[in-house]
């Protein structure tokens, strides 16, 4: 029972997700200023500065009905984001729920990289926070005096339609194993991969990763859910006041894009294996370490697409979530499908 509170609270639990989040957003924070420009006058430690500013020098506010209602959703946004965390296969060698495996002449495995959380159907439990989090990032700014309904509407119509994309590049992945489990996913990819690499490397993956890493980094290129401090321009009408509650929503911002781009990692990276090799002796080390590898490339590789992007209005979002990466996304789904079909996974 103790070792089980160690997982959920310390490691690979919430200490683990959150420091790693801090740490991504102190690396692709001062990657963006470099990319964006000179931050000669900027502290090294571009979060962590401010997220001590935000507590001990932000807007004096008084305490009302509102204020505490807020600050509950906030509470909840930050959450939501950790419950995720422990549904992703990050180190942890254990039987999954179902065997993973069985192509060609390779019989199967019943054990492999799991999450905390494991079940058949926790693909759904992330969609569901995911989309619960977009509820409560509207719901918040609703309440703010400064925003008034349609900046809030803009801002999160902007910030839910890129999961449209998201979800289509993701479905065809999930196509080929016809399951809801996060980790059953995880395992089976890089065995369909290892025994059909044409398949693998031509259909399945490049589409359905670049897709959902563009989509990924244009979600969160918008002033309300850019890092703390990380660009020259004031923030105009903040979703909260810029004090601690807005240190509370720049948090749950950062632990979303954590667990959005371990879903990515999960179902089109390989998962916790590669680069390191996976040395049974050595698993906690190899696969921890290759899913940190992995995470910071990822948000890095979405932090150089938001600075070489200029912000998008709200008809040019729609029209490249909708029109352009969710047509690509279906289109891929339509390739894999098609080639499962008529070939199968031999």
């Amino acid at each position: 029972m103790a070792f089980l509170w160690f997982e959920l609270l310390i490691f690979p639990g919430f200490v683990f997700v959150i420091i790693l989040t801090l740490l991504s957003e102190q690396i692709n924070s001062r990657l963006y200023n470099r990319l964006s420009y000179n931050t000669d006058t900027n502290p090294i430690f571009i979060p962590i500065v401010e997220h001590f500013k935000l507590v001990f020098k932000g807007e004096k506010e008084k305490v009302s009905l509102k204020s505490i209602v807020q600050i509950i959703m906030l509470i909840l946004m930050v959450a939501l984001p950790l419950l995720g965390s422990l549904v992703l296969p990050i180190n942890l060698y254990e039987t999954l729920p179902s065997i993973a495996g069985r192509y060609g002449d390779f019989r199967g495995t019943e054990t492999g990289i799991v999450g905390v959380l494991t079940f058949e159907g926790d693909i759904l439990l992330l969609l569901g926070l995911i989309l619960l989090f977009g509820v409560l990032t509207f719901l918040i700014q609703y309440l703010e005096r400064n925003n008034t309904t349609q900046d809030s509407v803009k801002s999160v119509t902007k910030f839910m339609l890129l999961d449209i994309p998201l979800i289509a590049a993701l479905a065809g992945p999930i196509l080929t194993k016809k399951s809801l489990c996060l980790a059953l996913i995880a395992e089976d990819i890089r065995r369909i991969v290892q025994f059909n690499p044409v398949f693998g490397f031509v259909l399945l993956l490049p589409l359905a990763t670049s897709i959902s890493i563009f989509s990924f980094a244009l979600k969160f290129n918008q002033p309300y859910f850019d890092k703390v401090k990380s660009q020259k321009d004031p923030i105009l009408n903040p979703p909260t006041k810029m004090n601690g509650k807005y240190q509370l929503w720049n948090l749950s911002m950062r632990l979303m894009e954590f667990l959005i781009g371990g879903i990515i990692i999960s179902i089109c990276l390989g998962g916790a294996y590669l680069p390191i090799p996976f040395m049974y002796e050595y698993r906690l080390l190899s696969t921890t370490g290759n899913f940190i590898f992995k995470t910071i490339l990822v948000l890095m590789i979405g932090t150089i697409i938001r600075a070489a992007i200029p912000r998008l209005k709200t008809n040019q979002t729609f029209n490249i979530s909708i029109k352009v990466l969710t047509s690509l996304g279906l289109f891929s789904v339509l390739l894999i499908g098609g080639y499962i079909g008529l070939l199968g996974l031999n």
